[in-house]
């Protein structure tokens, strides 16, 4: 019996995924090579570019792992790795991928809430992380990203909210407010293609990324809380 061949665009995401990855892990080891002297010494200014160099060649390939994991996801053939875990681990992990690169702006963490989900950690901490360089790449030089967590009840169920917002732009408790709450075009210009791979996912898991009513770009990521989670888990497989 033979199979369907591959959607069009399932192909693109699955060669462009390739043609990035290749050159992108030639690039990162002679990078490495650079900077361990082993093509000769290294000059304090020369490891501050090779550094630079080596987090953005990391930061493409990790488009490219997540490319290639949304062909799976389009094909139905990718397998999430399910674990509960706090919402503030998953933010704090987020951050400090952000914190590691050079941004010319400052993040901090907000929120008392503190709630567990069902995801899988690796891929929603990288949805998380690419939602938050899209606010970072939106707002001053200098400026704050702060990332807040509330609870968010729409018709009796319960959200995690995860608002990602420049600081003193929005007040966290507007998201309560679903009036606040507005459909998000994940193609405009400025938020770059990490907002519509990571609403990809996030709706995998049951979540939706939708802006918040401010005047510059914010966005917030609902996710459902744990015990919801599992009730619309129960008796299904854990493939997407």
């Amino acid at each position: 019996m033979s199979t369907a061949a591959p959607d069009p665009m399932v192909r693109l995401l699955m060669l462009v995924a390739h043609e990035l990855r290749t050159p992108l892990t030639v690039a990162s080891g002679y990078l490495k090579m650079i900077d361990s002297e082993r093509l000769g010494p290294v000059t304090e200014p020369q490891r501050k570019a090779v550094l630079a160099s080596q987090r953005a060649c990391a930061q493409l390939l990790t488009l490219a792992s997540d490319l290639s994991f949304l062909a799976s996801l389009e094909r139905g053939d990718a397998v999430l790795q399910r674990a509960p875990v706090l919402a503030s681990t998953l933010v704090a992990d987020a951050l400090a991928a952000c914190t590691n690169h050079d941004y010319p702006v400052r993040f901090e963490s907000a929120g008392e809430d503190d709630v567990t989900v069902v995801v899988d950690p690796v891929r929603m901490r990288h949805a998380i992380e690419s939602l938050i360089r899209c606010v970072a790449r939106t707002v001053p030089d200098g400026a704050t990203v702060r990332v807040s967590r509330v609870l968010h009840d729409d018709a009796g169920r319960t959200s995690l909210a995860i608002i990602i917002a420049q600081a003193g732009d929005a007040d966290t408790l507007a998201a309560i407010d679903h009036s606040h709450l507005e459909p998000i075009d994940e193609w405009q210009g400025g938020l770059g293609v990490g907002l519509p791979l990571a609403r990809r996912f996030i709706s995998v898991e049951g979540g939706d990324v939708r802006a918040l009513e401010t005047k510059s770009p914010s966005l917030v990521v609902l996710l459902p809380v744990a015990a919801d989670r599992e009730r619309s888990l129960a008796g299904a497989a854990v493939r997407a």
